[in-house]
């Protein structure tokens, strides 16, 4: 990058994620072994497929551990915009609601484009289009908007779920929603974390050794 940007506040909050996300993990594995739940089988057209009998729901100071985690993860994105229209001239009153874009669909970038282009400078803008997810193909940025847009009005809702194993299915603590791919929570905001941290803030070197 040529442009004068700081971006140390969104590296941050990014390094705060991390914090987060490796308390949610020990908190997940310490809940699992308390054995919440346990493995049976129902039958579908013959045949048996494998499902969760829950005793003890998954605690709510998890989904908060996860909403922390997302919370910093988003608000990274938020201050990189931020810090790409600071450069583009004097703060003015519209600035302050426009977020970090992020599309799945190109044509509602463009859309859109006019309505955030005019903040910041056209080498941000190709840096935003590069990480969007209609580029990328990764669904990660998708996500992570979905996420947000959720826990604005509540923690977001955890579950026990089945995932395939190599001899057997295990259970894994999931997201309770049905627009975010099946798999473990901490999987999931894991496969948001590196998108965030290498490709939409640009390589840096560290603030100290």
């Amino acid at each position: 990058m040529t442009m004068n940007v700081s971006l140390d506040s969104a590296r941050f909050k990014v390094a705060r994620a991390e914090e987060h996300l490796h308390t949610l993990e020990r908190q997940i594995s310490a809940y699992l072994n308390m054995q919440p739940c346990e493995l049976i089988h129902r039958f579908r057209a013959i045949q048996p497929v494998p499902a969760v009998r829950t005793r003890v729901p998954p605690p709510l100071h998890l989904s908060a551990i996860a909403g922390d985690c997302r919370y910093n993860l988003h608000a990274s994105s938020e201050l990189t915009f931020w810090a790409f229209a600071l450069q583009t001239g004097p703060k003015d009153s519209d600035r302050d609601r426009i977020s970090f874009p992020i599309f799945a669909n190109e044509s509602k970038f463009r859309a859109a484009y006019d309505g955030f282009a005019r903040y910041i400078s056209a080498e941000a803008l190709e840096i935003l289009e590069e990480v969007q997810p209609f580029r990328t193909r990764n669904v990660a940025l998708s996500i992570l908007r979905t996420l947000s847009n959720k826990d604005k009005h509540g923690f977001p809702g955890l579950t026990i779920a089945t995932i395939a194993g190599a001899d057997q299915p295990a259970v894994c603590v999931s997201l309770d929603d049905s627009t975010v791919p099946l798999g473990n929570v901490d999987a999931v905001l894991e496969k948001i974390l590196p998108h965030i941290s290498a490709e939409v803030l640009p390589t840096f070197e560290p603030l100290c050794s």
